[in-house]
């Protein structure tokens, strides 16, 4: 009798579950209300994205006006338009913002698939910063050598007779009150647009109409010294700013992996 009348209970059980479980009744009781500790994560991961997307959204509103006010000058100049400051910072703007976006989403919802895609998402872009900072920081001697040469291809007569290159050269020149890459030589060197003693107007000053070797208002100084302290300068910023930003991915990270977890062991309770 005993035994017949557990498992009619066991059965009884068993169908109800069954029909709560079709109704949706059983997800709603377990995953519906995070408790504790775990319902606190969820607002910090929150706030945490909100920040993560507000900043995403600075970085790319920083690349564009970059990339309109300086994008002459790092492309046309330098040569690797790709690479420039600008169009990197746009880049890592729209991940961001993207990401930001992802996270909130996976919070709001309580949806650990989400939580989880964000989580490893964020661990791929931290590390690729690291192995992309330990490449450039151990190459960084090619790197400027490449720089150079570079920027001296552009003195070519085929390079510098296109508008924006001669613009962004007659900008930068008076800008740093500077000629030529290392000197003002670099001009009258073969496969150049100008022959000794002419050069850019701009190695003069900004209201010059001419210019050439021995004028009295020529700029001595080369453009590659100048030009190198300001890439440097915007590097180190560029630095924190990813140290800064590869420490609230570790914050993001946690509170990712955390909270999926803990949605996962409520769907099983």
């Amino acid at each position: 009798v005993i035994a017949k009348s557990a498992r009619h209970e066991i059965t009884s059980s068993l169908s109800s579950l069954c029909r709560r479980c079709k109704n949706g009744q059983v997800r709603n009781e377990t995953m519906g209300e995070l408790e504790g500790c775990a319902k606190v994560i969820k607002w910090l991961h929150f706030v945490f994205n909100v920040i993560f997307w507000l900043i995403g959204v600075a970085i790319l509103g920083v690349g564009i006006w970059l990339y309109v006010e300086f994008g002459a000058f790092l492309s046309d100049i330098i040569g690797v338009s790709w690479l420039s400051a600008p169009i990197m910072l746009i880049v890592v703007g729209c991940i961001i913002t993207l990401l930001g976006f992802l996270g909130c989403c996976g919070a709001v919802t309580e949806n650990a698939k989400c939580l989880y895609a964000f989580g490893g998402i964020l661990v791929a872009v931290l590390v690729l910063e690291i192995v992309a900072g330990a490449v450039g920081y151990a190459k960084r001697d090619d790197l400027e050598s490449e720089l150079q040469k570079e920027i001296k291809k552009t003195l070519q007569k085929d390079e510098y007779e296109k508008d924006p290159v001669e613009e962004a050269w007659d900008k930068t020149q008076e800008e740093f009150k500077c000629c030529g890459v290392d000197s003002p030589a670099d001009w009258n060197a073969d496969g150049t647009s100008f022959t000794a003693p002419t050069l850019p107007h701009s190695c003069c000053g900004p209201d010059a109409t001419a210019c050439m070797i021995g004028a009295p208002k020529l700029n001595k100084e080369g453009c590659y010294p100048s030009i190198k302290k300001k890439i440097e300068d915007n590097i180190v910023a560029v630095a924190v700013a990813v140290i800064v930003l590869g420490c609230i991915q570790l914050v993001g990270i946690f509170f990712a992996f955390y909270l999926a977890r803990s949605l996962c062991k409520k769907e099983y309770v």
